[in-house]
């Protein structure tokens, strides 16, 4: 296989399936940030998270309902990027 370079990075240890990743207390995972948002199809707003312990490949787009637990960090997103505040 060829590949352009541009799509090499660092291995990290959070990149090996054996890896210790942290969960919450509830077994969910944390979220580090937010660091993008889509809109869909219909009207609503998905939010890209970046999970904690893990690298920026497993990044997931996400809908509000699923991010409840962390409405102080779409808010400041929100806030930040001009957005409407997140409706539940």
């Amino acid at each position: 296989n060829v590949f352009h370079v541009s799509n090499l990075r660092k291995f990290t240890a959070t990149d090996h399936p054996d890896a210790e990743l942290p969960e919450g207390e509830d077994g969910l995972f944390l979220v580090d940030k937010i660091v993008g948002h889509k809109p869909t199809r219909n009207g609503t707003i998905k939010y890209l998270v970046k999970w904690k312990g893990y690298s920026r490949s497993h990044n997931t787009y996400e809908p509000i309902g699923n991010l409840h637990n962390v409405l102080d960090l779409v808010q400041r997103y929100c806030d930040k990027h001009h957005l409407p505040a997140p409706q539940l």
